[in-house]
């Protein structure tokens, strides 16, 4: 179900040394539809903060290497559909909907077909390994690939998770069979060598707040 390739694995090894460029990043959450809903709530601004600066990363990687051609980003449009699903922008998120059951299937960080691999990119920032260790689950490749196979109609995609350095161990078992089945797992560079205490996440949301302009009301 997994693949990946050369250049799926050259973006993934210089995500681990792209700096957050801080002002693209305030530039998109100024304008981004949630930002008034969750200025309020520093797990929610973090992990949005997180994933624009995934995407942003991501950017800048293909232009710096001139990958024009060989990266599409944001293949699949709003509102297209599957037998199965439908895929839609909603306030700044992207999400296949299950038709069947008609909920949320899955919502994607980051999506981009690379070297002719439709490519799932998932960052998870939290306080511990649960998250990114659910998401190597088979369970859960399984329901978040679904929607982007069917679309491509692809027995294969590429799916990259990146996570705090702290969280990547070559001695698990779980990563080593995730790895071997063909996944990628990626360290981010948020400034911090390994990941954030929780009093180096609030002075971090302290700093979005301020770059977005909220700083002097909180």
């Amino acid at each position: 179900m997994l693949k990946n390739n050369d250049l799926l694995r050259y973006i993934a090894e210089q995500l681990k040394t792209k700096e957050p460029n801080r002002e693209w990043i305030t530039e998109r959450l100024k304008l981004h539809p949630l930002i008034e809903k969750l200025k309020c709530d520093e797990n929610q601004l973090f992990s949005l903060w997180s994933e624009i600066h995934l995407r942003v990363a991501l950017e800048e990687i293909c232009r710096d290497a001139k990958l024009d051609g060989r990266v599409i980003s944001d293949p699949i449009k709003n509102n297209e559909e599957t037998k199965n699903y439908t895929f839609k922008y909603d306030y700044g998120r992207f999400i296949a909907f299950d038709k069947r059951l008609w909920n949320c299937n899955s919502e994607y960080d980051a999506l981009a077909i690379v070297d002719s691999i439709p490519t799932i990119f998932e960052i998870k920032l939290e306080k511990n390994e649960r998250g990114i260790n659910e998401l190597m689950e088979d369970e859960s490749i399984t329901r978040i690939a679904a929607p982007i196979l069917e679309y491509f109609d692809s027995e294969e995609c590429g799916l990259v998770l990146v996570t705090h350095g702290c969280f990547i161990h070559p001695t698990s078992q779980r990563q080593n069979s995730f790895l071997e089945r063909g996944g990628i797992i990626a360290p981010i560079n948020i400034g911090y060598r390994f990941w954030l205490s929780r009093w180096e996440k609030k002075a971090e949301v302290k700093k979005i707040k301020q770059e977005i302009g909220y700083g002097k009301t909180f």
